[in-house]
This record gives structure tokens, C-alpha cells and sequence, in this order.
């Protein structure tokens, strides 16, 4: 019995110490940028921006729709003219699209990505985004929505939904009638 009483009483003791010991060292360890888990910022730009520095260009198959934060214009193609509108992006809409850039790591896709060659859809229409923030400017094409890399995509139609929701969530845009154009 007396054993027993011993190995319970040196069990006792190990993990108190070990409990001691534990809480010693969390204190010991201060957080810092180092060891907290954080998100890179990445392509160094800043968490805040100016944005009047911040441009987004949505060109939608060669021009058919094609929205410019620069001069506020969404212009929709029709058979025989085009319809302009303007308008421009809050500074809410500004910060998700700065968000979802910053997530994506849009800066980092390749200009023209590239399309899978097992398959094709026909008619075929493409989408050009351009992202200037500050003096940076990045400009990324698909041309027929079949991207190869499927971490690309993925990271390319978040990108493409946000902006395009922004822009045909607009009361300008719901106003405009669709377009007449019809492809074959």
C-alpha cells in the first residue's frame, strides 16, 4: 500500500511541476509578429491606401461591357451603338475589391492565364481585369473561362465575381436594357 501511496505522490508531483513549468514558459513568451499566426501582406502594400489611388477596369469580352473606376464609365455594346453610364465605386466596394486583391494574391497571377486544350466552348468570352494601386498596375486575361490551373481559377473568379457583383448590383447598370447582341 505504502508503494502505491509513494508513485501517486511522485505522479502528483511530476505534473505539478510539469503544470508549473508550462505556465512559466507561456508567460515567458511574449506575442510578438514572429509568433503570432498572421497573414503575409502580400506584394508589401499597405493595409490602409489612398483610394484615389485605387483603379479597377472590368473588360468584359473585347469591350462588350467594360467598367473603368478611372473616369466612373460602364458602357454595355449593343447591335448598332453603345449605352454609357456613370458611376462610381464607394469606398466600401473600393476596400472589398482591395480585400479580395490582397487575398487572391492578384498581383501574382499571370497576365494571360492559360486554358485547359481537352476541351473548348464555343462562342468563347473573355474577361480582363486591371488592378493599379498606387503606382502599381496589373492587368490579368482570360479568354475563354477554361482555366487550366485550378488554384488559379479559383483565385481569378473570386476576383471576377466581386467586381462584377459590385458593378450589375448597380441601379445605373439594372436600368440599362440587356444587351441585343446574340452569339453563335
Amino acid at each position: 500500500m505504502k508503494k502505491y501511496l509513494i508513485l501517486i505522490l511522485v505522479i502528483l508531483t511530476i505534473n505539478l511541476n510539469g503544470q508549473k513549468n508550462i505556465r512559466s514558459s507561456k508567460k515567458a513568451i511574449k506575442q510578438t509578429s514572429i509568433n503570432k499566426v498572421s497573414k503575409r501582406n502580400l506584394y508589401n502594400l499597405k493595409d490602409t491606401i489612398n483610394y484615389k489611388n485605387f483603379e479597377v477596369i472590368y473588360n468584359f469580352n473585347a469591350g462588350d461591357v467594360k467598367y473603368s473606376s478611372l473616369d466612373s464609365t460602364f458602357r454595355r455594346s449593343y447591335i448598332d451603338t453603345s449605352r454609357i453610364v456613370k458611376f462610381g465605386l464607394t469606398k466600401e466596394e473600393k476596400a472589398l475589391i482591395y480585400k479580395i486583391v490582397k487575398e487572391t494574391d492578384f498581383f501574382n497571377l499571370p497576365n494571360e492565364l492559360e486554358m485547359r486544350t481537352d476541351m473548348s466552348i464555343s462562342p468563347s468570352f473573355s474577361t480582363e481585369i486591371t488592378i493599379t494601386i498606387e503606382k502599381k498596375n496589373h492587368i490579368v486575361y482570360d479568354r475563354s473561362g477554361l482555366i487550366r490551373n485550378g488554384s488559379i481559377k479559383r483565385r481569378f473568379d473570386k476576383i471576377e465575381k466581386a467586381i462584377s457583383n459590385i458593378i450589375f448590383d448597380k441601379k445605373e447598370v439594372k436600368k440599362l436594357p440587356e444587351s441585343d447582341r446574340i452569339y453563335l
